[in-house]
């Protein structure tokens, strides 16, 4: 059994047998392939009284989240928010997580490994590794269920976006459904107005021509009548003398 203090950080924990606490112990086995694993070991073997205390730390940032590792947190941290570090400047970062480590190389494998994380699993990384010991173990089923979780949003995202798409489609295609139901009947209107005005013009025409026929007749009878009232009237002057 080791002492309670982490032999890569100044963190405490509760139950270890390899001197790491749970944080360093993902970076060792992260980092530890063949070609890296005797560089470790020795970097615990030849610390230096002279090597500075190192943080890795990260922060959130408008396009998602930037991690790094700086010996003055305070200051590095102030550099980020007045915009003098470029990857950061303009994206309103702010610091979601820190851990102190006992030297700059520590620091530097801790900020590698985070950076293979995805966001998914760097936040619920962050969350756990802020809470006790004992809930460290849960790492395994907490990524799975909030793996599950976002994958369910996602599913539950597009789904939604086809529905509303589909129903803008649905909707364009009614509205150019009626405005062509509404340009026909207005076309059909127009053709039914204009043969009634033609249907009128033409009665009108009808009638004008009827009165002008009934007009000569009415004349002729006219002349005719008085033709014989005066035939009538010349032969009963004459037979009287």
């Amino acid at each position: 059994m080791y002492d309670s203090q982490c032999s890569w950080c100044l963190e405490d924990y509760a139950d270890s047998v390899d001197g790491f606490c749970w944080f360093c112990r993902q970076v060792n086995e992260s980092e530890a392939d063949a070609s890296h694993k005797s560089e470790l070991t020795g970097w615990l073997d030849n610390l230096s009284p002279d090597d500075p205390l190192c943080y890795v730390y990260v922060l959130a940032t408008d396009e998602g989240s930037y991690v790094g590792h700086t010996a003055d947190l305070e200051r590095r941290v102030r550099e980020h928010h007045v915009g003098r570090v470029k990857s950061t400047a303009g994206t309103n970062p702010s610091l979601v997580w820190d851990r102190l480590m006992l030297t700059r190389a520590h620091a530097d494998a801790c900020e590698r490994v985070l950076k293979t994380l995805r966001d998914h699993d760097k936040n619920v990384f962050y969350y756990l590794t802020r809470v006790g010991p004992q809930e460290w173990t849960g790492l395994g089923n907490v990524a799975e269920r909030e793996q599950l979780r976002l994958e369910r949003e996602q599913r539950n995202a597009e789904l939604l976006e086809q529905l509303n798409r589909e129903q803008g489609q649905r909707a364009e295609q009614l509205r150019l459904e009626r405005e062509q139901s509404q340009r026909a009947r207005e076309g059909r209107s127009r053709e039914l107005a204009e043969q009634r005005r033609d249907r009128v013009e033409q009665l009108r025409n009808r009638q004008e021509q009827e009165d002008a026929s009934s007009g000569k007749h009415l004349l002729l009878w006219a002349s005719l009548l008085m033709v014989v009232l005066v035939l009538t009237f010349t032969l009963a002057f004459c037979g009287t003398t």
